[in-house]
């Protein structure tokens, strides 16, 4: 059992030794040149990393390691043109760098507060549930009875992009969105002495394109909670409703199916939307949390198309009301940040 610990405490001892020995030239160089602009040594560095550099022998981290060492070089020796080269090298190689304030000396983040440093645009992904109801805004029925509608629910899945709009109202971001919905509701309509009762069901496939406006609420760390509002112009592929129609017991029922309504359907709409939601900051993007309303603006249907489908009339003794689609959509995503950093022009 001694021999055994014995063994592994001398193992422990052993791996970092071997790991000295393993690291690549350039990482030894590395540490020498840190040793070096300890000492004061300013001119030496450059000539002494270059190779390294030129020959992409530094990992990611090296690397960033050696171009900030390279600006505050150059920084001290006053010149300024070769430390922009550097600072600009050293953003490109880590586009998430960060300075801290209380370690960094006070040059090189004088010298990073000139360059831009935020993220120019992100683009991911989100998928979320939707649940969709018609707003009615006036109804023609066959017989005497009631046409209620209801709400049912769908999924929603696009491509959305973030637009920070920079320092100055460094609080909005512009979001363009490009998305499929896949939207159903439902629609009742009894007869006066609820003898007949008609139920339909209605699936439409829109692609939606929203823009709206982020505002930042309430920022701390890596968490961002914020409130938008915006517009957004739809396209209808197509719909259908799957309708059933119970004549009574004295009266043979019609039987489910399903029947396309998208030649009674307005194809182009437009609405507007409020959201709220949250950031999250994981990894180089963010993950998103959303809540959005979207209230229809336009009708789905006019009156000269609520009798045009000659099937559901005569068969079901089915019309539709002339309707609004409004929305509840819950969703998640992910968007990676995008970076161009560049010297700002300081007056």
């Amino acid at each position: 059992m001694r021999r055994i610990l014995l063994l592994f405490i001398v193992g422990l001892i052993a791996i970092p030794a071997a790991q000295a020995q393993t690291q690549s030239p350039c990482a030894q160089t590395l540490r020498l040149a840190q040793s070096i602009y300890d000492q004061g040594r300013l001119h030496e560095l450059p000539q002494l990393l270059q190779g390294c550099l030129d020959r992409n022998e530094f990992s990611e981290e090296e690397k960033v390691a050696a171009f900030k060492l390279l600006t505050l070089t150059y920084l001290y020796l006053e010149e300024p043109i070769k430390a922009d080269d550097m600072m600009l090298a050293l953003l490109r190689t880590d586009t998430e760098f960060a300075i801290n304030d209380a370690v960094d000396p006070a040059e090189f983040v004088a010298l990073y507060k000139t360059f831009r440093t935020h993220p120019i645009y992100r683009i991911g992904g989100k998928l979320g549930a939707i649940a969709a109801a018609p707003s009615v805004v006036s109804a023609q029925f066959v017989n005497d009875g009631t046409n209620k509608y209801s709400h049912n629910y769908g999924f929603t899945a696009g491509v959305t992009a973030e637009i920070p709009l920079g320092t100055l109202v460094k609080k909005f971001t512009v979001n363009p969105e490009l998305a499929i919905q896949m939207m159903s509701f439902d629609a009742t309509n009894s007869g006066a002495d609820d003898a007949q009762v008609t139920d339909g069901h209605e699936n439409q496939l829109w692609v939606s394109l929203p823009v709206s406006l982020q505002y930042t609420l309430f920022q701390r760390g890596i968490t961002n909670i914020y409130a938008s509002a915006g517009i957004s112009a739809d396209y209808l592929l197509s719909s259908s409703i799957r309708i059933f129609a119970d004549r009574g017991d004295d009266i043979a029922t019609v039987s489910e199916n399903t029947h396309p309504v998208l030649e009674q359907r307005n194809r182009f709409n437009s609405a507007v939307m409020l959201s709220a939601g949250f950031k999250r900051k994981i990894g180089n993007g963010f993950l998103i949390g959303e809540v959005r309303y979207k209230h229809g603006l336009m009708a789905m249907l006019t009156e000269a198309d609520i009798y045009e489908n000659s099937t559901l009339v005569h068969d079901y003794h089915y019309v539709d009301g002339i309707f609004r689609i409004n929305s509840l959509s819950v969703s998640v995503g992910y968007v990676l940040n995008r970076y161009n950093p560049k010297k700002l022009n300081i007056r």
